[in-house]
């Protein structure tokens, strides 16, 4: 060995343990590397579940609000026909006179024609009841 001169035994046992060192770290950036790739792809995945969600629940807000101001509509048109049979109340007079029979059209009595439109009225009311109710659906 020359005086001044590392060994060169030792100076290659630091240079192995190096080596050692950076091939490991070089794994570990490797693994956490592929780790990052696998948590973008559930992320992405994520993104797309919510998406999809969000679009779901845009259309199931628009098909209610549709469903409610169908439910208006009918509960309006329920309350004209009640009205209207209010008024005839069985006469002749009002707004349904003219669609009143007389004796020589049908032969029908005026109680006749009072029961069905009580009949046709409560026909209504059962039909807006199941809309509302949700058992009819469209």
């Amino acid at each position: 060995m020359t005086a001044g001169l590392p060994d060169q035994s030792m100076a290659a046992a630091p240079t192995a343990t190096l080596k050692a060192r950076v091939a490991e770290l070089e794994n570990a950036l490797e693994a956490a590397r592929e780790d990052l790739v696998i948590i973008r792809n559930e992320n992405q995945s994520l993104q797309t579940s919510l998406d999809l969600i969000l679009a779901e629940n845009i259309r199931l807000s628009r098909r209610l609000n549709e469903s409610h101001a169908e439910v208006r509509d009918v509960r309006s048109r329920i309350e004209r026909l009640k009205v209207l049979l209010r008024a005839t109340d069985g006469t002749t007079t009002g707004p349904m006179a003219a669609l009143a029979p007389t004796d020589t059209d049908t032969g029908l009595a005026s109680g006749q024609i009072a029961a069905a439109e009580r009949s046709m009225s409560n026909s209504a009311e059962n039909s807006a009841a199941k809309l509302l109710s949700g058992t009819i659906t469209f």
